[in-house]
C-alpha cells in the first residue's frame, strides 16, 4: 500500500469534483484522480440543465419544465429515478427538482468569489448567444457571460467585437448569423453591428489565440487604453446598448475586466458562449478544483486508474499509474466519474462498447445490453440531427442510489457509485443537459457515498 483514502474519485470533471468536495466537506479523506483534461474544461462554461426534448427545435421555457418532461418521456433518464438522500418528505415527482435546486444553490455559493461565479436559476432558461451567432437555452451562465436585458429590451442595440488575427472568432459572421435568426423570430435587439479592435498580445496581430488574448486582458495596464478608446468610439457610432466579446476576458479577472469595459462605454458587456478551446471552461474547471482542494481533498493530476475485474463484493484497492511511478491506493469507496468518450470512460470497439476501468456492462438508452452492438449501428449517417445519435444514450446502468448494476440487475459492488456522463439513459448533446446531469449526479453521489462511509465506520 502506497496511499490510503476513505474515497477515491476516478475522474476530475464537474461530476467527480462535486462528489469529492461534498464527501470531503462531510469529513472524509478524499482523493480525486484526473488522467488528463476533463470535458468540463472544454465546455462552453455555461451549465445546461434541460434545453430541448430530443427531436424538437423548440426550447424548454425553464429547466424545471425540461427536467419533468425528460423524466416523464424517458424511463431511464437520470432525472427520473433517484432515491431520496435527505430528511425532507418530498413527492417522488419533485425529487429531481429538489435535489437539483440544492446542488445549484451549493455550487453558486461555492463559486461566488471565483472567476466562474454564476447567474441564473431553475425558474427560467436564459437565451444565450454563442461564438457562431446562434442562440441556445441554458440554466446558468458565468456572470461575465450574462447578456442582461438584451433579448427583452425592444430598444437594445448589440455590437459584436472581434480582434484581427484571432482565428477562433469572426465578429462579422456572428453578427450576420444572429441577425438572420432574430429577423425570422422578430425579437430584439433592434440593431446589430460588428467591429474589430486592435490588440497585439505578443507584438503581432497574426495568429492570436484565445488564451493569449485572455492573458493579455488579465495583465491589463496602460496597454488597454487605446483599445478602450477605440471600443468607446465604435459603441457610440452604432448606439450600442450591449457589447458581445468573444470569451477571452481573462482567465483570472473577468469581472474586473468586464466592469472596466462597461464603465468606459456605458454599455452592458458580456462574453459569448465558447467553443473549444474554452476560456470559460478553464475558469470553471480551475474553480472547481480549488473548491475541492480547499475542502481538504487531494487532487492527483496525470494519474490513471488501471483496469481491474469486479470479482469481489467490495473493491478496496486500486492500482494507479502516474507520470513517474505506479502506486496502490487502499480505499473504502469509489466514485466512477470517468466521463463517456471525451473522458475515456466508455470505449467503442468494432464489436461493441465497454466501460474502461471495471468492465461494467454497457447498456443502451433503454437499458438493453450494448456490449455486442457495433458503434456504427448506434450512429447515423447524418452527423447533426435534432434527435442525435443513440450512442450518446449508452453508458453504465445505475440504480436509484447511483450504484452500477450488472447483467443480473444487482449492484456490481456495494462501495462503487457512478456520476456524470458515464451514466446511461440520456443524450446530453441534443437535450443540452450535460453539466446539469453531471452536477446533480455528482452531488447525489457525494451524499450517497458519505452515507455509505458513515455507516461503514
Amino acid at each position: 500500500m502506497d496511499l490510503e483514502s476513505d474515497l477515491v474519485v476516478i475522474g476530475g470533471g464537474m461530476a467527480g469534483l462535486v462528489a469529492g468536495s461534498i464527501a470531503s466537506e462531510s469529513g472524509f479523506d478524499v482523493t480525486v484522480l484526473r488522467k488528463g483534461q476533463s470535458a468540463t474544461a472544454y465546455s462552453s462554461g455555461a451549465i445546461d440543465v434541460a434545453g430541448y426534448m430530443p427531436g424538437s427545435c423548440y426550447p424548454f421555457a425553464s429547466p424545471i419544465e425540461g427536467m419533468i418532461s425528460l423524466a416523464n418521456s424517458h424511463a431511464f433518464h437520470p432525472y427520473g429515478f433517484l432515491e431520496d438522500v435527505s430528511s425532507a418528505v418530498i413527492e417522488e415527482t419533485e425529487l429531481s427538482e429538489y435535489h437539483m435546486g440544492e446542488a445549484i444553490s451549493w455550487l453558486k455559493d461555492e463559486l461566488e468569489e471565483t472567476p466562474a461565479s454564476l447567474h441564473g436559476s431553475l425558474d427560467k432558461n436564459i437565451e444565450s448567444i454563442t461564438m457562431l451567432g446562434t442562440t441556445k437555452p441554458t440554466c446558468l451562465l458565468q456572470k461575465s457571460m450574462n447578456p442582461g436585458n438584451l433579448m427583452s429590451d425592444p430598444d437594445s442595440c448589440l455590437l459584436f467585437v472581434g480582434f484581427p488575427g484571432h482565428q477562433d472568432f469572426d465578429a462579422e459572421v456572428a453578427a450576420r448569423t444572429f441577425v438572420d435568426n432574430q429577423l425570422s423570430d422578430k425579437t430584439p435587439p433592434r440593431k446589430v453591428g460588428h467591429c474589430k479592435l486592435s490588440v497585439s498580445p505578443h507584438g503581432s496581430k497574426q495568429n492570436v489565440s484565445s488564451i493569449e488574448l485572455a492573458r493579455h486582458f488579465d495583465h491589463g495596464g496602460d496597454e488597454m487604453e487605446p483599445m478602450l478608446d477605440d471600443l468607446t468610439h465604435e459603441a457610440e457610432s452604432v448606439g450600442a446598448s450591449h457589447i458581445a466579446f468573444p470569451p477571452v476576458l481573462g482567465l483570472h479577472h473577468p469581472h474586473r475586466i468586464r466592469e472596466a469595459l462597461e464603465q468606459a462605454t456605458g454599455t452592458t458587456v458580456f462574453e459569448l458562449l465558447a467553443l473549444p478551446p474554452s476560456i470559460p471552461g478553464m475558469r470553471l474547471q480551475r474553480s472547481l478544483e480549488n473548491i475541492f482542494k480547499n475542502s481538504g481533498g487531494s487532487l492527483m493530476i496525470g494519474y490513471e486508474c488501471q483496469p481491474r475485474s469486479l470479482s469481489d463484493t467490495d473493491i478496496n484497492s486500486l492500482q494507479v499509474r502516474g507520470p513517474a511511478r505506479s502506486l496502490t491506493i487502499e480505499t473504502k469507496a469509489i466514485v466512477l466519474a470517468t466521463g463517456k468518450f471525451i473522458g475515456g470512460g466508455v470505449a467503442g470497439k468494432k464489436d461493441g462498447l465497454r466501460e474502461t476501468v471495471f468492465d461494467i456492462p454497457i447498456v443502451t438508452e433503454q437499458y438493453e445490453s450494448a456490449r455486442n452492438i457495433p458503434p456504427r449501428e448506434l450512429t447515423k449517417r447524418i452527423a447533426i440531427s435534432q434527435d442525435g445519435h443513440a450512442i450518446y444514450g449508452c453508458g453504465v446502468p445505475v440504480d436509484g442510489s447511483l450504484k452500477p448494476v450488472g447483467r443480473n440487475g444487482k449492484t456490481v459492488a456495494e462501495n462503487i457509485f457512478c456520476a456524470g456522463s458515464a451514466i446511461a439513459g440520456y443524450r446530453y448533446p441534443t437535450e443540452k443537459s450535460g453539466l446539469g446531469v453531471a452536477l446533480l449526479s455528482g452531488s447525489l453521489a457525494g451524499k450517497h457515498v458519505s452515507q455509505y462511509l458513515g455507516g461503514a465506520e
